[in-house]
């Protein structure tokens, strides 16, 4: 990667810095004593602090699954995955791609720790649960995620919640276990991730509008990945009435 972020050691915190920004240890000391809980919808462990004019959101790590009741939210990978979202958001803004501003991200600890980032709140946007769908904002989504693609980014968790829309504007956010192909990401992939999409859609009560959506000039994975999760979710659907009898 061509883009980089500098270390801070703070204690027993270390700190990589958007290279963007000059940050010392007093400027985090204040930012920490003044962060707040977020008003968010739908997300757990953000808080959010304001800084030189701006608001960000602060967003800790947590195990998912079985190892959230073990390790809460205790990590001890050698490189930490907060460090890794940072550069990736940082590539991507490079790339011109909509993402927020990252300003820091960090551990404490050392074997076991703790870790966190924090990143430009955007403001006046919402997620794509909380609008109601169109073919003009279906066309846009679909544009800005086939560029995201052609980056080479594979995203394992893509879904509604962290894809965003203010105005015309397509945002991503939320890039926790993600990483580059070296090379445009390929279509069995891209099929891969819309799949899981059509799902967080169904999950959301959004997924009835793909039903007359007409796909016209959309590469061929994406209606693909369309049926297909429309025949997997009719055989859980008929798998869980046949257990209820």
């Amino acid at each position: 990667m061509s883009v980089n972020y500098y270390h801070l050691k703070c204690k027993d915190t270390l700190f990589a810095i958007n290279p963007n920004v000059k940050l010392n240890c007093g400027d985090l000391r204040f930012i920490f004593s003044n962060l707040k809980k977020s008003p968010l919808r739908g997300r757990k462990n953000l808080k959010e602090f304001e800084y030189l004019m701006k608001n960000y959101v602060f967003r800790e790590y947590w195990h998912g699954g079985v190892l959230r009741n073990a390790l809460k939210n205790k990590f001890f990978e050698k490189n930490p995955r907060a460090f890794r979202e940072m550069l990736v958001i940082l590539k991507l803004k490079e790339k011109g791609i909509n993402v927020p501003e990252p300003l820091f991200a960090g551990k404490t600890g050392e074997k076991f720790y703790t870790q966190f980032i924090a990143t430009e709140k955007i403001e006046n946007a919402k997620d794509l649960s909380e609008i109601e769908l169109t073919e003009k904002t279906a066309e846009t989504v679909f544009e800005n995620i086939e560029k995201l693609f052609d980056t080479g980014l594979y995203h394992p968790d893509m879904n509604v919640k962290n894809i965003l829309l203010k105005g015309d504007k397509v945002y991503f956010i939320d890039f926790d276990k993600c990483f580059f192909y070296s090379e445009s990401l390929p279509d069995e992939k891209r099929y891969k991730i819309y799949k899981r999409l059509f799902r967080s859609f169904h999950k959301t009560g959004k997924l009835q509008f793909f039903l007359h959506y007409k796909f016209e000039n959309k590469p061929d994975y994406i209606k693909k990945a369309f049926k297909d999760y429309l025949k997997v979710s009719a055989i859980r659907s008929f798998l869980w009435i046949f257990n209820k009898k």
